[in-house]
């Protein structure tokens, strides 16, 4: 595996696909559906995912995969992400 020439808070494509278990095929086509953030291009030729981001993303879509896979039509990552904090805040009540 290369060295990631970006502080830990930034992940090349191919590091953020491991770190979140998926290939690096997945991780754009889920970018490009906007299930996830698109990644963040400093140049033409790099692009990088913010971990942090790239996490709450995660969490907002693997808390609603079941819920998604019922319902027709896909889900982008912001209306997953606005469902999970209102189940948090459900929650926390």
């Amino acid at each position: 595996m290369k060295l990631n020439p970006f502080p830990p808070q930034y992940l090349r494509p191919e590091a953020a696909a491991a770190h979140i278990g998926v290939s690096r095929r997945q991780l754009e086509l889920w970018a490009k559906a906007g299930k996830i953030r698109e990644p963040y291009r400093p140049s033409r030729m790099i692009a990088v995912f913010e971990r942090v981001k790239l996490e709450r993303d995660m969490d907002a879509l693997c808390g609603h995969i079941a819920e998604q896979e019922q319902s027709p039509g896909r889900m982008t990552w912001q209306k997953a992400h606005e469902m999970a904090q209102k189940e948090r805040l459900e929650r926390g009540s």
